[in-house]
């Protein structure tokens, strides 16, 4: 996992981190921002485990007028904030 900090145009602040494993599916990007939703193979684990908790950073970035926003790039998903400097 990288995670990389910089100031974007227009005055705001961008926090970027990505991962190396096999990344978020595109038919599962929208709901990762849902409430204990898991991706894929991750629902019928065995040790469970429920996600980064991108649900839970939605609504304080979004309280600071940020935004979240999930994407990929060269097969790693990539989690940005860009929130307002």
């Amino acid at each position: 996992m990288s995670v990389t900090v910089s100031a974007g145009g227009g005055g705001e602040a961008c926090v970027r981190s990505a991962d190396t494993g096999p990344g978020i599916p595109d038919t599962g990007r929208e709901r990762v921002f849902d409430r204990f939703y898991r991706v894929g193979k991750a629902r019928g684990r065995v040790r469970g485990g429920s996600g980064p908790g991108l649900s839970p950073a939605r609504a304080p970035v979004r309280a600071h007028a940020g935004s979240p926003r999930l994407d990929r790039e060269d097969g790693r998903t990539r989690f940005t904030v860009r929130l307002p400097a």
